[in-house]
């Protein structure tokens, strides 16, 4: 089950709510009669990749000879890591 996403504007906020909980169980119920509610674990939280200039930051820092960055890796990261490996590989 999972992930949430939840637009926040703390970058320090690693909260979890009970709605985030109640949201997945709910629609993973399509799938799974009588889900245990009791046998998950959920606390687990973290900050997704997002910059500030909307796209993703792949290629070697201006202010930082040989050092590269694949950063801002969001949606859709997954789909496009083949592609941005490759690219990555024959930049360095």
């Amino acid at each position: 089950m999972g992930p949430t996403a939840v637009r926040i504007t703390d970058r320090e906020d690693t909260s979890v709510s009970a709605e985030s909980y109640d949201l997945l169980l709910s629609q993973a119920k399509n799938n799974w009669d009588n889900i245990p509610r009791n046998r998950f674990i959920t606390s687990f939280a973290g900050i997704r990749a997002k910059t500030d200039v909307g796209d993703f930051i792949i290629g070697e820092a201006d202010d930082s000879e040989g050092f590269f960055n694949a950063a801002g890796i969001e949606s859709p990261g997954l789909t496009s890591a083949p592609a941005i490996a490759e690219h990555m590989r024959d930049l360095i």
